[in-house]
């Protein structure tokens, strides 16, 4: 292990350490989750102050002591605030949820899941309606879940294999398999076919181009719920980020 690391990384989580310390758990642009010591970051003047709070974009240097096992911030500097999700509750819950999910489960696994992320809450950052929140969180859930390969294919009932309608409701009933109704027993969450239609139009897209497609708010609802339930179900901790959130997301 290199005892000097330098790359781009996102704050998802600061904790204080001691009375002027903060605790730093950092997203890596190779997509690590690196708990880090900030030393002297909760002062008040220290240059690292403003950087050291959730979610912070910055270039980072990193040192890991090997004798103490403990990894260290040499150097921050900052690359963006993201000053649109700190005035804006739901903006702020929602990439607390997306935060919080990453951390659960160890940041997915997949090598593009910061680059992920990063689009995310800089998309998030710059919404200017409501609901365009709400689609970033469904577009991010569906393309982590797929990217984490928990997911089996929505159009493929995982028990019958038969290949569901384009009419068809579809039913996740865990470990990352979907059913159709005849097979579905109990289910963690639904997609009818307007709902799997949406996911399938846009799932493909840029999110610049995914947007603007219109789709009826009771159907944004309905694949945000499911795709949380399902996420819920999968990483199988509480996510806490609903239950202080839940009037914002």
């Amino acid at each position: 292990m290199k005892r000097i690391q330098r790359s781009e990384l996102i704050v998802l989580k600061s904790e204080k350490s001691g009375e002027n310390h903060r605790l730093v758990t950092l997203f890596t642009s190779n997509s690590q989750i690196v708990r880090a010591l900030a030393f002297g970051a909760a002062g008040s003047k220290s240059a690292m102050r403003g950087l050291t709070t959730p979610f912070c974009l910055c270039e980072g240097e990193l040192y890991h002591d090997p004798v103490k096992d403990l990894w260290r911030i040499t150097h921050l500097s900052g690359l963006d605030l993201y000053d649109g999700i700190r005035s804006d509750l739901k903006k702020f819950y929602t990439i607390s949820l997306l935060a919080e999910i990453i951390l659960k489960s160890y940041g997915g696994g997949d090598e593009k899941a910061y680059a992920l992320f990063k689009k995310t809450i800089g998309f998030i950052d710059r919404a200017e309606k409501a609901e365009d929140v709400e689609k970033l969180l469904v577009f991010y859930l569906w393309r982590y879940l797929k990217m984490s390969g928990v997911l089996s294919d929505p159009w493929e009932c995982g028990s019958c294999g038969r290949t569901v309608a384009t009419s068809e409701t579809v039913y996740y009933t865990g470990d990352g398999q979907f059913s159709c109704r005849s097979c579905c027993g109990e289910s963690a969450g639904e997609l009818n076919h307007r709902a799997l239609n949406y996911l399938y139009m846009t799932s493909g897209m840029t999110f610049e181009e995914a947007l603007p497609v219109e789709t009826d708010q009771s159907i944004l609802a309905t694949v945000k719920k499911s795709l949380i339930l399902i996420a819920q179900s999968l990483i199988e901790y509480p996510l806490k980020t609903l239950k202080t959130g839940s009037m914002f997301i």
